[in-house]
């Protein structure tokens, strides 16, 4: 802390704080919005397989850092679709069935 506010008074070393903070809470506000009119760039795009709307929805929260629950509610798609894993691939049970 000291490092940080070495020369400054403690009412400045206060107000820059408080300044800072408001900076974060104003960044925040801002990759909101911004997520609420185009998350992804995904106007105009159809995402009709659940692969790609969990696809999109992953995207927005690693790129954006947002809660799943956030992402799921701009995507549009049910919070389950997300959390679960693909089951794996079994191409000779498939072709056993057939």
């Amino acid at each position: 802390m000291k490092a940080k506010y070495g020369g400054l008074e403690v009412s400045d070393a206060r107000r820059l704080r408080q300044l800072e903070d408001e900076n974060g809470k104003l960044k925040r506000l801002l990759a909101e919005s911004v997520l609420d009119n185009d998350p992804e760039g995904l106007v105009g795009k159809s995402l009709t397989t659940p692969g790609q709307r969990r696809g999109a929805a992953l995207g927005v929260m690693r790129d954006y850092q947002v809660s799943q629950r956030r992402a799921c509610v701009l995507i549009g798609v049910d919070p389950k679709t997300v959390r679960r894993e693909r089951p794996p691939d079994h191409a000779e049970i498939r072709e056993e069935m057939r």
